[in-house]
């Protein structure tokens, strides 16, 4: 079968939740109630399992989110937050994020009028207006493709393409994962979605005019 390209980066709280019970806030986790003792029961709000507010500012799972705004939080898309000031990732604020303008895309890529952030770290030099998100793995702009928030030197961003299973190509070479796959014809490359075998026995999964691959790797020259 075809080695899938798997990238897990969280799994959601589905049994998490917040519970108000005599004057008292708690959250739920780690299969015990923790006590929220500085949360302020008769103002507190639960947003959803993971998120909730008070008086006091806004909340991630059991931990107060440093100098958030009470009136204007809210959740985004999870992990992520707001409020007037800042924006969050699970805990921690995106350090010069703009909140008015800050939108989540998807697979942990975001970005806001001024920056593209992946898991809410700033991709460097990357121009937000042309930012778009190809698949979990590949990004670029007008300027540049990216493998996470890693540039990939010498790319073509207008005819870059994702191939599937990390490969990817533009008009003058093949990638795989992000890295320059030596010696490979862009031209030609092909991407399987199960793995094909040689006489051998060996398994490929993409080929060029001049050699079969597997994960990246140069199997056997034709």
């Amino acid at each position: 079968m075809k080695k899938l390209f798997l990238f897990t980066i969280f799994s959601v709280f589905t049994f998490s939740e917040y519970k108000i019970e005599k004057n008292q806030v708690f959250y739920y986790e780690n299969d015990h109630l923790v006590l929220l003792d500085y949360a302020d029961a008769r103002s507190f709000i639960i947003l959803d399992n993971n998120y909730a507010k008070d008086e006091n500012g806004g909340y991630f799972l059991s931990k107060r989110l440093e100098n958030s705004d009470s009136k204007s939080f809210e959740k985004l898309e999870f992990p992520y937050s707001k409020d007037k000031n800042r924006v969050y990732y699970w805990k921690s604020e995106i350090e010069e994020s703009d909140p008015i303008s800050f939108e989540v895309l998807k697979d942990l890529f975001s970005k806001d009028k001024n920056k593209a952030y992946f898991a809410g770290k700033v991709m460097t030099g990357v121009d937000s207006d042309s930012f778009e998100v190809l698949n979990s793995i590949y990004t670029k702009d007008k300027r540049r493709v990216y493998y996470f928030e890693f540039e990939i030197t010498e790319s073509d961003p207008n005819s870059f393409e994702t191939l599937g299973y990390g490969y990817s190509k533009d008009k003058f070479r093949v990638y795989y994962r992000g890295e320059k796959l030596e010696g490979s014809d862009s031209d030609t490359f092909i991407v399987y979605e199960e793995d094909k075998y040689l006489n051998n026995g060996s398994a490929y999964d993409s080929e060029d005019r001049n050699y079969y691959y597997n994960c990246g790797e140069l199997i056997k020259k034709k």
